[in-house]
């Protein structure tokens, strides 16, 4: 068995999707003052890797802390879609074996490689509307990207973020590592088990050989 973590790690300055929005990580006890560490942590639930709820836009969507834990694991697929500006439906359609006996599709951009510089905001590739659909009417639990978002960062309607929502799907953005993956892994996101929960720094990790 071969783990492979797909996490950004999260500190002060990192990149956001708001700017002005960073977590604050702050230690507030230390071994030789108080005999022990421990850090005060205050971020944002869509700060870093993190997993989206249908609940995030969606008000009759599942939060995270109502949904079942194997919600957030199973069987995963990887495409890849480097160099693509848009990832279309007839392209998707090959991978549709494949894609019908998946729990996740991973989708596979190189944009993780420009985390913290301002590129990483602009021209990441995004899923076609007729392509979001014919995912979100699948059985599959969610999908994960290595990109800011499944919308534009320009987007005000979230079209994308909306047509997944609508059937329950769950979201992982800003995934890493992914270069390190075969074609099919097994995909842990757990989520923080909070009330109300729209979304969730996630550990995401990837299993091959298990």
């Amino acid at each position: 068995m071969k783990v492979y973590d797909l996490t950004q790690k999260l500190h002060d300055d990192m990149l956001v999707y708001s700017k002005g929005t960073c977590p604050n990580i702050k230690k507030v006890a230390n071994i030789e003052k108080d005999g022990y560490e421990e850090t005060l942590i205050s971020m944002y639930s869509h700060n870093g890797t993190h997993i989206d709820a249908p609940k995030h836009m969606n008000s009759k969507g599942k939060s995270l802390d109502e949904m079942e834990i194997n919600n957030f694991l199973g069987n995963a697929l990887l495409i890849d879609v480097n160099n693509m500006k848009k990832i279309e439906l007839d392209y998707i359609k090959n991978f549709e074996k494949d894609i019908l006996e998946s729990d996740f599709i991973i989708f596979k951009s190189g944009w993780s490689k420009y985390f913290n510089k301002d590129l990483y905001y602009k021209n990441y590739p995004t899923l076609t509307k007729e392509c979001a659909i014919y995912l979100a009417n699948t059985s599959i639990k969610g999908i994960g990207i290595d990109m800011l978002s499944v919308d534009t960062y320009e987007s005000n309607d979230f079209e994308i973020h909306t047509i997944l929502f609508e059937k329950s799907k769950v979201i992982v953005e800003n995934l890493t590592n992914l270069e390190s993956l075969p074609e099919k892994f097994l995909f842990i996101a757990a989520p923080l088990k909070y009330d109300n929960a729209d979304g969730s720094q996630v550990r995401a990790i990837g299993i091959v050989n298990y």
